[in-house]
């Protein structure tokens, strides 16, 4: 038992009430001294219920026992007892207590759930709200029926409320605008014959094509050899629904496909240097072109964070192997099968603003997809990849 009591007493001090109050009726019965022992007996009472209900002194002991969130004074902490805080304890001068003096961070229940459920999504890939969502085989598919080829998409989302019901008809032209002098653009035309690079058709407005969704389509043609067609996709779509999330959603697409001669050593084969590159392509085109142009005259905020990008690689009637040249010192099994994706997926608390930090998720990605295809000792041709500027 302590004076100034402590929580931890309210049982001792109340007992010792109820022994005063029984002793206080035993000694009237015996003697008859009545008002001293209705006194007595008062004062036994009193102490055996007031520390059970936490009243007097023991009010102070219990608060005292219940850690604060946080502690801070500008001058200085003067306690007769302990000191316990559930966060950091700061004071501008001196900290003196009677006691001992505790600063032990307790989880919140709630925090550390939602920390625990975002942790067991991340270890399945979920990773923002986009993924799982927005795949070739189920959004804005690219293809027609019978239709195959190779198909390198990237997804973004601005994290923003629309500022309006409907796309207009400025956003589209902008988007259209915004897509016929982005990266891609240069990269797709450096890949066909000059004659189609050039050709006036250029980014054209397809269905679906509404108030609620802008779709445009470029064919740049034949690649020089004649071994490939390329052709790209971009749709821009208001939140689509429940199925799809509530977010703007801006998706890209390039294609890749036979020409139509069975000649399969011509097709589009990148090195894992240009892989990296391309997938930077992409993400500058969607995000630093695209984006900046468009998001602002969709959004309320001028600058959305953005989700994304997310990435996926769709190698159709290809393979890992025939698109990309694994470099000869890559090791794998040979009976190892080939998986026919690849997802890369931006952590929602990243900058996909910053080049250096999207960088680090493509190499991140790019080494994952290789390892889930079997190779092995390919840490140092990843480390070798320049960073884009």
């Amino acid at each position: 038992m302590h004076w100034p009591p402590t929580h931890e007493d309210r049982a001792a001090w109340s007992a010792v009430g109820g022994v005063v109050s029984s002793a206080a009726v035993v000694v009237g019965v015996a003697s008859g001294w009545w008002p001293v022992v209705a006194a007595l007996a008062t004062v036994g009472i009193s102490l055996m219920l007031v520390p059970l209900l936490r009243l007097g002194p023991w009010r102070q002991g219990e608060t005292q026992a219940l850690p604060s969130p946080r502690v801070r004074a500008g001058h200085a902490i003067r306690s007769g007892g302990d000191i316990d805080a559930a966060g950091p304890i700061e004071a501008g001068h001196d900290i003196e207590a009677g006691g001992d003096i505790r600063s032990s961070p307790r989880a919140d229940p709630l925090l550390a759930g939602v920390s625990q459920r975002n942790t067991d999504l991340a270890a399945l890939g979920i990773v923002n709200p986009l993924v799982g969502h927005f795949r070739i085989e189920q959004f804005a598919a690219p293809f027609e029926r019978d239709e195959r080829g190779c198909v390198f998409r990237v997804v973004i989302a601005p994290d923003c409320r629309p500022s309006g019901s409907e796309l207009r008809t400025e956003i589209k032209d902008t988007l259209k605008d915004a897509l016929a002098r982005s990266s891609l653009e240069t990269w797709g035309s450096s890949r066909v014959g000059e004659n189609q690079a050039t050709a006036p058709t250029g980014w054209l407005r397809s269905d679906p094509n509404s108030g609620q969704i802008a779709t445009f389509k470029r064919h740049w043609g034949t690649s020089l050899d004649g071994g490939f067609v390329l052709w790209a996709k971009a749709t821009l779509q208001l939140p689509p629904g429940f199925q799809f999330g509530r977010h703007v959603v801006f998706v890209l697409d390039v294609v890749e496909g036979t020409a139509g001669r069975d000649n399969r050593s011509s097709r589009l084969r990148l090195s894992l240097r240009q892989l990296h590159e391309f997938l930077h392509t992409l993400a500058t085109t969607a995000i630093d072109e695209i984006g900046r142009a468009v998001f602002p005259l969709i959004c309320e905020e001028p600058t959305p964070t953005i989700l994304g990008p997310n990435y996926q690689i769709n190698f159709g009637d290809r393979s890992l192997e025939t698109c990309v040249e694994i470099p000869a010192s890559f090791e794998r099994p040979q009976d190892r099968q080939n998986i026919p994706w690849v997802e890369i997926n931006t952590p929602g608390d990243r900058d996909s603003r910053d080049r250096v930090v999207r960088d680090t998720v493509i190499r991140e990605g790019v080494q994952k997809a290789l390892r889930n295809n079997g190779y092995d000792r390919i840490e140092d041709e990843i480390a070798k990849l320049p960073v884009p500027t």
